[in-house]
């Protein structure tokens, strides 16, 4: 774990959504006053400065002395996304992740894996590490299945059985509004952000978040 451990971690991982649910989930904890660092497939923010990146997780090696320069530049959390190559050539093993999040699995990265089954199940280790609190989208049927194997925190946007679902969505030219409605009560949320699966990114963000405290 290393620096992992000074670190608040949460982990994203699914075919779609991982860079806007990191995104918005660093934006809620920047809100919250906790300096939130960023390990994205575009983009890498360490003590608020952006820095280039050449792939999207980097060998293990080279993440533990990010982790390490984040603890040092006073960052307080880090939203990291976590591609199932990473999972599968085990780069992300000594990471101790306080919140892993499933976004959803569709037929993409077929090249690397053998089949969706393959892909399923590197995207499953992150779960299997035992992350602190799992959050799974329960509208994909992948993430039902990591539901039933899993203990875990649920979120569905569009409206279905969960801990956190989305309620009274509606769209505009800037963006979406909806209801956000968990264990806390009733939150309303505001995205500049168009499209139904970013109502998902957003309740995936919201519930990490809530998650994280």
């Amino acid at each position: 774990g290393g620096a992992t451990h000074e670190l608040e971690v949460a982990g994203i991982t699914g075919t779609n959504g991982k860079t806007t649910t990191a995104f918005l989930l660093r934006s809620i904890l920047e809100l919250d006053g906790r300096r939130t660092g960023l390990l994205g497939t575009v983009k890498r923010i360490v003590g608020g400065a952006e820095e280039e990146v050449e792939r999207t997780t980097p060998e293990a090696i080279d993440l533990q002395a990010t982790f390490r320069r984040m603890v040092e530049v006073g960052d307080r959390a880090c939203v990291m996304e976590v591609s199932s190559h990473a999972l599968a050539l085990h780069r992300a093993d000594d990471i101790a992740f306080d919140v892993g999040v499933f976004t959803n699995l569709t037929q993409d990265h077929l090249d690397f894996h053998a089949d969706m089954e393959d892909y399923f199940g590197a995207k499953r280790l992150l779960f299997e590490m035992g992350p602190s609190v799992a959050v799974v989208n329960v509208d994909d049927p992948y993430g039902r299945r990591l539901a039933e194997a899993f203990e875990c925190v649920t979120f569905s946007a569009e409206g279905g059985e969960a801990d956190y679902r989305a309620r009274d969505v509606a769209f505009d030219a800037g963006g979406a509004g909806f209801t956000a409605v968990g264990p806390e009560g009733e939150t309303p949320v505001r995205i500049g952000l168009p499209g139904h699966f970013n109502v998902a990114n957003a309740l995936a963000a919201l519930t990490a978040a809530a998650a994280l405290g």
